[in-house]
């Protein structure tokens, strides 16, 4: 996976970077990865020495500009700045000649790219008074961090406004920069979270990640729950020129749910499943357990038939409790359910859907269906054994779309021919086992104290 699919840019979106320690490597790297025309631009300054990075230079003082933009071929990179330089950098477009560059970008579905601060070459930054400068009509805001500042002083030469930095992270000048500080950064109203809500998506890249001791690679996974409570995405990676070629080492982290199917009425089994025992504890309750051991960000239960009785196997344990009323008309309605009432909290890279009679089922499958999203964004991940696909899937984003539109009881399963996915394998057969029937359950689980 390369840094355009981690950031899940394509074609066409607007996107600002703004930080230090790489905003410049990022933005032409993605740039090379990201299919069509693609301009490069700022809000601030270029250094002059960004200029040759494109296949073309035009500044805003061209009054055929835009004619030029078109003109241009199909799939080149082209580099908009103003016409003033000063000490080795050039100013970048004018307001005026910004809207019409994103408009004419907007019409013709070519990407935009803007750098919307500058730190002065810094490895770290936070931001002056009127910083950063974000167009109001961005769709993305990556926050880049230079890891290499992480261990070194707390001062001038290693970050840009340290004594802005000091005061905001609630450190001292002089101190060594931990990950905790800077992560207090990117969650403060007056660094990462200032004027978030002009914008859809942010993400945090953590840059330079060769530079990174495991103790500090550690931390920031440590606070990575923390930063998704405000921002869509956390990518830990070393971006650096030339490094469109190849896939990169990129750990990628997004906001994932799990959904528990628990809705039904179980009538080839004559019993609610959901209630079944096993060593004690329900199927319910004992599947609910694990999504909430398994690494995701929030849990869902879908209830439905004997919803009240239901309720009591979960009501204390973290999670939300979704009610189907419409049940009966099958799976596909609690997925719908849970899929609006997900979307409306803003946004999550994906869902892990469990069915709740899958007693042998373990915390590491679930883990691991999980650890393979996150170097495989754009795909759904199906379990399998044998060459024989079974639940949980865990279904990405790009696929909401499709799962909105399922109907009957047959749930996502329904669309997996038609979108892109990815197997993982299950080792042991009885994890991807549907306890469905009286039969099975009395032949894999010997519960003698079953209720009547």
């Amino acid at each position: 996976m390369n840094i355009a699919e981690a950031l899940r840019c394509g074609p066409g979106i607007k996107m600002a970077a703004v930080g230090a320690g790489g905003k410049s490597s990022l933005l032409f790297t993605l740039s090379r990865q990201i299919p069509g025309k693609v301009i490069v631009t700022t809000t601030t300054h270029f250094g002059i020495e960004q200029l040759s990075l494109g296949d073309l230079h035009f500044t805003d003082a061209d009054e055929s500009l835009i004619d030029k933009i078109h003109a241009a071929p199909d799939d080149s990179i082209i580099v908009i700045s103003g016409n003033h330089a000063q000490k080795e950098r050039i100013n970048g477009p004018s307001t005026e000649n910004l809207e019409k560059i994103k408009s004419a970008c907007e019409e013709k579905g070519y990407t935009l790219l803007v750098e919307a601060d500058g730190s002065r070459k810094l490895p770290l930054k936070t931001y002056g008074e009127n910083e950063p400068v974000i167009p109001a009509w961005i769709d993305l805001v990556v926050f880049v961090v230079g890891c290499s500042a992480i261990g070194k002083p707390l001062d001038d030469e290693h970050v840009f406004r340290a004594g802005i930095f000091a005061a905001i992270s609630e450190t001292y000048l002089g101190e060594t920069v931990q990950v905790q500080a800077i992560c207090r950064i990117l969650l403060h109203p007056k660094g990462g979270l200032k004027h978030q809500a002009a914008y859809r998506r942010s993400a945090v890249l953590f840059n330079q990640a060769d530079q990174l001791s495991q103790e500090n690679r550690n931390a920031i996974e440590l606070e990575k729950d923390n930063l998704l409570e405000y921002h869509d995405a956390v990518l830990i990676a070393s971006v650096k020129p030339g490094s469109e070629e190849y896939k990169q080492d990129i750990q990628c982290y997004e906001r994932l749910a799990a959904v528990i199917l628990a809705a039904g009425e179980s009538a080839r089994l004559g019993y609610p499943k959901q209630l079944l025992p096993y060593h004690g504890v329900s199927f319910l309750r004992s599947t609910t357990l694990k999504a909430l051991e398994s690494g995701v960000t929030q849990v869902y239960v879908v209830l439905g038939y004997k919803a009240e009785q239901m309720h009591h196997e979960v009501a204390d344990l973290p999670v939300t409790i979704l009610q189907n009323k419409a049940w009966a008309s099958g799976q596909s309605s609690s997925v719908k359910l849970a899929l609006s009432e997900i979307q409306s909290h803003g946004r999550t890279g994906g869902i892990l859907f469990l069915a709740v009679d899958q007693p042998f089922l373990t915390t590491e499958t679930l883990k691991g269906l999980i650890t393979l999203h996150a170097s495989h964004y754009g795909t759904t991940i199906v379990p399998v054994h044998a060459g024989q696909p079974g639940s949980p899937v865990l279904f990405d984003c790009a696929h909401f779309g499709q799962l909105a539109a399922i109907s009957g009881d047959k749930g996502g399963r329904s669309i997996l021919k038609d979108i892109q996915t990815t197997t993982y394998t299950v080792q042991d057969e009885k994890e991807l086992l549907d306890i469905d029937t009286m039969e099975l359950y009395q032949t894999h689980i010997h519960e003698m104290d079953f209720p009547e």
